[in-house]
């Protein structure tokens, strides 16, 4: 489970909540992310958003709005690909197919010279209970792994295998099981 801290914008009567995704050059968000009260949880007197939550993402008028509204066909959940010092970081979603992705950016410098992390919001279909991600980065990973695989479920775990390219040479030798695992642990 993720928390994401929302900001409030008020106007006479009015309060809604959003929060700025994603830092572009400069700082610049990529994403204004409009959430709907109803997907708000309060804590200490502060609005935050937790992550995943059933909902959908409808587009604004301008390309930068994002608005999250309540919805049981949909669960939104938050990937998040940390780069390597001066490094980029890149993965694609392999399961399943009918997943929507808002991909954002994250630099760790005004300009990306330190590395540019990469992120998305994952619109997930509520038939489906977890999502797959294959993931690379390079950069300097200070022991890091530069590949892997992560499975995000409804329910908030996650569970990661990191350098996949071991896993990719042993296709070969693996054993089938009725429902995949990682690392000795049943999924699902």
């Amino acid at each position: 489970m993720k928390k994401w801290y929302l900001k409030i914008k008020s106007t006479e009567n009015k309060r809604f909540y959003y929060t700025e995704v994603g830092s572009e050059a400069h700082g610049r968000p990529t994403y204004i992310l409009w959430v709907s009260p109803k997907l708000v949880t309060w804590e200490d007197g502060t609005p935050y958003l937790i992550l995943p939550t059933d909902g959908r993402i409808d587009r604004g008028m301008k390309p930068t709005t994002l608005i999250l509204r309540p919805s049981s066909d949909y669960w939104i959940t938050d990937c998040y690909i940390e780069s390597g010092y001066r490094g980029r970081s890149r993965f694609d979603v392999i399961e399943p197919p009918d997943v929507e992705v808002y991909e954002y950016h994250h630099c760790r410098s005004p300009r990306g010279s330190l590395g540019i992390s990469t992120g998305a919001l994952l619109q997930v279909p509520s038939t489906r209970d977890r999502v797959t991600v294959k993931w690379w980065r390079d950069g300097r990973l200070y022991s890091k792994p530069p590949t892997g695989l992560t499975v995000m479920y409804r329910d908030g775990r996650t569970e990661t295998l990191e350098g996949i390219e071991e896993l990719e040479e042993l296709e070969d030798i693996a054993e089938p099981t009725a429902e995949p695992t990682i690392e000795g642990t049943p999924q699902g």
